[in-house]
């Protein structure tokens, strides 16, 4: 039996069809691989900003005790109203956490410092050995000083060096006594390079600490 009138595709209209299909399956790739990547990225800056948050709350419930005696205030190691050194890397405080007149016992006298070397903030407590708080991927840190806030208006920070911090006011060696909060800036990358990128994702973070035992 002949048959007539036969429908079907020229492969002239298979190759077009399989060229168009294959564009677009380039195209849903494509947009694929940059949403994989997009929430990748998202995931090591969120990695890198838990770890840095991790860090300073550590630092902030310490640094808040500045200065609290209880009883008397202790007389070693010298202090003024609880803070030993300050500096842009450098903190170090002493409080009374036992309430025996003295700040000799465990985790009352704490240095805080930057390893610039090493990328790593660290921690001393009791003149001790330095415990390392970040895992090499400090890439800044930096405390920040400030008086007493009486008006609406936010005093400028001391001034650690003449004109630094920017629009400082005050010399920070001569004014420990006056320091009512701390500012800790850090920025940290993340531990795993992202791919396709030069360096590691950063993350920057900063908190403020009321000094409220120095009212």
């Amino acid at each position: 039996m002949k048959l007539h009138n036969q429908k079907g595709f020229t492969l002239t209209e298979l190759m077009v069809s399989m060229t168009l299909m294959l564009i677009s399956l380039a195209a849903f790739y494509s947009v694929f691989v940059v949403q994989t990547r997009s929430l990748k990225a998202q995931d090591y800056r969120l990695e890198a900003q838990q770890y840095a948050r991790a860090v300073l709350d550590l630092m902030i419930r310490e640094i808040r005790s500045t200065g609290y005696f209880p009883g008397s205030e202790c007389a070693t190691p010298g202090h003024t109203l609880g803070i030993v050194a300050a500096d842009e890397e450098t903190l170090q405080i002493v409080y009374d956490a036992d309430g025996d007149n003295a700040c000799t016992s465990a985790n009352e006298n704490i240095t805080y410092a930057y390893d610039f070397t090493n990328k790593d903030v660290t921690r001393a407590a009791d003149g001790g050995a330095a415990e390392v708080l970040t895992d090499g991927n400090a890439t800044a840190f930096q405390f920040v000083y400030y008086p007493r806030q009486n008006t609406a208006v936010v005093p400028p920070p001391f001034c650690v060096t003449a004109g630094y911090p920017s629009g400082c006011s005050g010399d920070l060696a001569a004014n420990l006594a006056n320091i009512q909060r701390v500012e800790i800036r850090l920025t940290v990358e993340s531990k795993i390079l992202y791919p396709g990128a030069a360096s590691q994702l950063i993350a920057t973070l900063s908190s403020s600490v009321n000094l409220r035992n120095r009212s």
